[in-house]
């Protein structure tokens, strides 16, 4: 079967929350989708979860962009619509139907992100059963448009044909902070970028599984640095990241701020500190998270 609409997600080490959200797909008003997960290993992804309706399972080497792209590559010229997603969100069950029905009555508009009703990333973490209260509990909204600064990698709804043009930026390793600022903006060139309230999500934000603090905090750094260096987004904007960020790490070592423990916090401001004296040593390279454990 053709699909003109893929659901993609990129999981790595979380199988549990992954299966959780892949099950919550399939109460999706719209019916005609593909999802297509890509892993770095086959234990990133149960067997339940690829056994799932409509569901096609791809590999490639670990990292959010790398994997992003090779969700690209395996994608039919016959598709129109691509929906990136995090492997931590529970969609309202309209999301698809009235993101299809957006971009084909918004020819202007190349990409979107919805809207985030509840996101843990700014507090504590989201349970599953608290994110469908959550959902069923807050009134729809008509298709209100608001313009952004590039997209929220958690849900990015874009126009196949333009994401192939584009792509990821695959040195934007590991977790790929930002690349979703770096992708939309890009993307810019192509259409409108912009925020559809309509769209309805919560976004869990499970810490299991994620990279170490002082890695996090190096890519808190070193990622802004180099798109500053690329010029692919706002200058403006980019600094202001990157004051947030050590102004973030420095105070969430006096107070518990966003649910990130001080011991967390103090981990992110030794990954900032590096990255700093990396970028004296040798410019900004977002690789170099490699070295760093």
């Amino acid at each position: 079967m053709l699909f003109k609409t893929i659901i993609a997600i990129a999981s790595v080490n979380r199988p549990q929350i992954l299966h959780e959200t892949v099950v919550g797909l399939q109460r999706q008003s719209a019916s005609d989708f593909e999802i297509l997960v890509c892993i770095a290993a086959a234990s990133d992804c149960s067997t339940e979860t690829a056994r799932l309706p409509s569901v096609r399972v791809i590999t490639s080497p670990r990292g959010l962009t790398r994997q992003r792209n090779c969700i690209l590559d395996a994608v039919g010229e016959e598709t129109e619509i691509v929906v990136f997603l995090d492997d931590d969100v529970e969609l309202d069950p309209l999301y698809l139907e009235n993101s299809i029905r957006f971009l084909a009555s918004h020819a202007d508009v190349t990409a979107f992100s919805g809207n985030v009703i509840a996101d843990g990333s700014t507090a504590e973490e989201i349970s599953r059963d608290a994110a469908k209260t959550l959902l069923d509990n807050s009134p729809a909204t008509e298709d209100l448009v608001m313009d952004s600064i590039g997209l929220y990698g958690c849900n990015m709804v874009v126009r196949a044909a333009m994401a192939r043009r584009v792509r990821f930026d695959e040195r934007l390793h590991l977790y790929g902070l930002f690349e979703d600022v770096d992708f939309g903006e890009r993307a810019r060139a192509h259409g409108r970028i912009v925020w559809v309230l309509s769209c309805r999500l919560v976004h869990l934000a499970a810490k299991s599984g994620r990279i170490s603090p002082r890695r996090m905090g190096y890519s808190q750094i070193t990622n802004p640095l180099y798109l500053l260096r690329k010029r692919s987004a706002n200058r403006g904007y980019l600094i202001k990241l990157l004051r947030n960020v050590i102004l973030g790490n420095l105070v969430g070592l006096l107070v518990t701020h966003r649910g990130k423990s001080r011991l967390l916090r103090l981990g992110q401001l030794r990954g900032n500190i590096e990255a700093f004296v990396d970028f004296v040593r040798y410019g900004a390279d977002p690789e170099r998270i490699s070295r760093i454990t």
